[in-house]
Order: structure tokens, then sequence, then C-alpha cells
């Protein structure tokens, strides 16, 4: 999760200036193969597009294989001071 957020972070760098989300709080379902399966981005102030970018980022993130439910992951990336 820690490396995704440079790329996050640059999500966030083209943009209108002036506007913006300060923070992304996201909520993944981590699958038993390890891939990500929903995801949910919540920025206040992010255009579509940010949020959109965000979202893809997240999709390509795999973590270690284990047994059992699905596991509901919150994370929260800091991506710009207001």
């Amino acid at each position: 999760m820690k490396r995704a957020g440079e790329e996050v972070k640059g999500c966030f760098l083209l943009g209108k200036t002036g506007a913006g989300a300060s923070s992304v709080v996201v909520d993944l379902q981590i699958q038993e193969s390890g891939g990500v399966g929903s995801r949910v981005v919540r920025a206040d102030g992010a255009e579509a597009s940010q949020k959109s970018c965000v979202e893809g980022v997240l999709g390509k993130l795999r973590f270690s294989t284990f047994c059992g439910a699905p596991v509901a992951l919150q994370w929260t990336y800091a991506v710009a001071s207001r």
C-alpha cells in the first residue's frame, strides 16, 4: 500500500489550480488470490479523472495469497496540503 502512494500522489499532480483533495481514503477488498476485488475511492474536491487514476493504481496492486474469506482494508493517502 505504501509503495502505491507515490503513484496515487501522481494522480493529483495534474489538475485545476486551487482545486483538489488533500487526502484520499480507499476501501479495498483483497481476494484470496491476492488481487484487489472491489475498490472505493473517496476524495472530497477531487476531479473525476483523479479518482479514476487512483482506481487504476489500486487495481494493479497485488498482495500475498491467503486462505479464507476476502479481507476488507481501508487506507488513507495524504496527497496535498491545502
